[in-house]
């Protein structure tokens, strides 16, 4: 009762353990505070919207019913810019190589080794089920394929990770292990090509970008 409680309280929860686990990916001291949580979540919501409402877009144009990811693709191209994009389009790929090559049963012969371990970079974070949940709740009439939520959960957690290590960055610079909003924001506007994407998002707390005036 008390954890369901909590999970009542706080519309974060969840997504803050997935924050949090790709947090440790990236160094296993790091620390994130509760609003920069919040902030990260709002990141993650708005750009799930923002992809797959252009991804539903291209659906309707050709008169398709089902959502593939090959759709989520060219929505990513569309909603990111520069090197970004590239490499937000190489993990979903990656992602989908592997669902694809992966078999649909194990066979009884094919035992996990010790001498070769899964990384656990290559391991997805946020589940499918989950992005499948919120995309449904967009209310769009259209099938959604198992490989376009693999592709859209392989490019929010890139996405997320570079915010993410760009944050430890500054927060390392002022001698810290935990991500504030102010660390946040200069990740996003001190990158050119994260600033294109979200520059228009209001962080609170994040305060204001410096300037520097020379008489």
């Amino acid at each position: 009762m008390r954890h369901r409680r909590q999970l009542q309280n706080n519309p974060h929860v969840r997504e803050g353990l997935y924050i949090k686990k790709l947090i440790k990916q990236i160094d296993t001291a790091g620390k994130i505070q509760v609003k920069s949580v919040q902030i990260l979540t709002s990141l993650i919501r708005d750009t799930t919207v923002r992809i797959m409402n252009e991804a539903f877009h291209l659906v309707q144009i050709q008169n398709k019913r089902t959502l593939n990811a090959r759709d989520v693709q060219t929505s990513v191209r569309l909603c990111t810019v520069g090197e970004i994009s590239k490499h937000a389009v190489s993990q979903g790929v990656a992602r989908v190589s592997k669902l694809n090559s992966s078999p649909l049963t194990p066979t009884p012969t094919s035992t996990p080794t010790p001498t070769t371990p899964s990384s656990p970079h290559n391991a997805p974070i946020i589940p499918c089920s989950y992005l499948k949940a919120k995309v449904k709740q967009m209310n769009y009439n259209y099938r959604i394929s198992k490989s376009s939520m693999h592709y859209l959960a392989a490019v929010i957690e890139y996405l997320i990770c570079e915010i993410l290590e760009l944050s430890l960055n500054n927060a390392k610079n002022s001698k810290r292990t935990l991500i504030q909003p102010r660390d946040i924001y200069l990740a996003i506007a001190n990158d050119d090509e994260l600033d294109k994407m979200y520059g228009d998002a209001i962080i609170p707390g994040g305060g204001t970008k410096p300037s520097f005036n020379f008489y």
